[in-house]
């Protein structure tokens, strides 16, 4: 959600040039990017197997510098970087694909087990990353 509020300001920034704005856009997508990756690792971590844990860590970090790259990419004069608006508004696109994706999600069996003592979710959590098998 902050990211999402981030990405609508520094939007709204660049559309109306509105500096402050930008920078508080900027400050909020910065502090949102790394409670995500970290939330993100850690969430990996907790919901994988122990074969598992290193390849979903990696591919995490895979994903983070592809999206990286291909911000460059599109910032390029040829490909968007005249559309300075429309540049930022595509940060909007993964904003809303992860809430939608985070939606359905449960809590880690970890947290359930550990912080709650919910021995049936955490069962429930358990089964829904890994499988019945």
């Amino acid at each position: 959600m902050l990211t999402l509020l981030a990405v609508s300001l520094i939007t709204l920034a660049v559309k109306f040039e509105v500096v402050m704005m930008l920078l508080l856009g900027r400050f909020l997508s910065a502090l949102s990017s790394g409670i995500s990756m970290c939330a993100l690792i850690l969430f990996l971590q907790e919901i994988s197997s122990a074969e598992m844990r290193g390849q979903l860590s990696f591919f995490a970090e895979m994903a983070f510098v592809s999206m990286n790259a291909l911000g460059v990419i599109m910032g390029m004069s040829s490909v968007l970087g005249n559309h300075l608006t429309y540049l930022v508004a595509l940060a909007l696109v993964p904003a809303i694909v992860s809430i939608v994706i985070l939606l359905p999600l449960h809590e880690t069996p970890k947290y359930l087990l550990l912080k709650r003592k919910d021995k049936t979710s955490a069962t429930s959590a358990i089964n829904f990353y890994l499988g019945t098998s």
